[in-house]
């Protein structure tokens, strides 16, 4: 069974677009307003909210085996029944002279499964187009009814930045603990500009803040940090109103000597001071994981371990609101 279009726009988790051009079915994270607002910050992070961070294809299938290819893009991970089966990454597959990738879906121990939930993530860091999906032998692909529904804010962390897997960053893992549908709205460098944020759409039952170590870096007074912050926590309160809104400041940096913006703890406690202004909950960064051996060598961003640890640590703190 092959999926066209129509299907494919069924089973797909974390876009709010999706068309199909020559080269496959495309996906954005994004409005086309939302998108242009990006460009509007900087060329870079434009080209960066192209990026399929957390979209995925999730569906329920009595297939005996899944062929898929990406025309474009390169790394996707592949979970089976909500396990992690394999990473596939398309520039081997292309240069090897590959038309597609075959996943044999069976237990580990090499017995056909009745039914199978696959999930396939999408490149985090990059773009990507899907030219073939195929479930052989299925009588169905169905999509999957989620428990819950999350919007992820954020930069380069909540991206998942640097993780060698594209399933492994905190807000991914989050999802699967909460079997969330969910759209990341996350970009790497991304800050609190309200250009980049408006109505996509979707319909999130709570929503995840994590700004403020780019503004830190880049604002050059600590008036405009502060300006900007206020306006993007009051348009994500207009847009989303009394839905539980968690603001996460930012986490420890290894080089956050003060900076235009000011210090990096008055930043975090001014991020923190205005969502709690709005009747927003504030998660405190540095609760999150340690500051030795989680992050990655540039020492801003966790490492995949580091994640692992941050999803661990912020659960619990969603759920004292959530109770999920």
């Amino acid at each position: 069974m092959k999926a066209d279009l129509a299907l494919i726009k069924k089973i797909t988790v974390g876009a709010v677009r999706i068309w199909e051009e020559e080269r496959g079915v495309c996906f954005s994270r994004f409005t086309e307003e939302e998108e242009a607002g990006w460009y509007a910050c900087t060329k870079v992070l434009g080209d960066r909210s192209r990026s399929l961070c957390g979209i995925r294809l999730e569906f329920l299938t009595d297939a005996s085996e899944l062929s898929f290819m990406l025309s474009t893009g390169n790394k996707v991970d592949v979970w089976l029944n909500g396990v992690y089966h394999r990473t596939v990454c398309f520039s081997d597959v292309r240069e090897n002279g590959e038309t597609k990738v075959v996943i044999p879906l069976k237990d580990q121990l090499g017995a056909p499964n009745a039914e199978t939930r696959v999930a396939i993530w999408l490149p985090h860091h990059g773009g990507g187009s899907l030219s073939l999906l195929d479930a052989e032998g299925a009588t169905y692909i169905r999509s999957v009814d989620f428990k819950h529904r999350i919007l992820f804010l954020g930069d380069s962390i909540t991206q998942g930045w640097n993780s060698d897997r594209e399933s492994m960053g905190y807000a991914d893992r989050v999802c699967r603990f909460y079997d969330a549908d969910a759209v990341n709205c996350a970009v790497g460098g991304g800050y609190f500009s309200t250009a980049t944020i408006g109505e996509n759409g979707y319909k999130p039952e709570m929503i995840t803040v994590a700004y403020g170590t780019n503004d830190f870096s880049r604002c050059e007074s600590p008036e405009a940090l502060h300006k900007n912050c206020k306006a993007y926590l009051d348009k994500v309160k207009k847009l989303y109103g009394d839905l539980p809104i968690f603001v996460i400041t930012p986490i420890y940096r290894y080089d956050y000597e003060p900076r235009n913006a000011g210090s990096f703890d008055w930043v975090r406690k001014t991020i923190a001071e205005e969502g709690e202004k709005r009747g927003m909950t504030v998660i405190d960064g540095f609760t999150l994981f340690p500051k030795d051996e989680f992050y990655y060598w540039d020492k801003v961003h966790p490492n995949e371990m580091g994640f692992a640890e941050y999803a661990l640590a912020l659960i619990p703190q969603l759920q004292k609101v959530l109770k999920w």
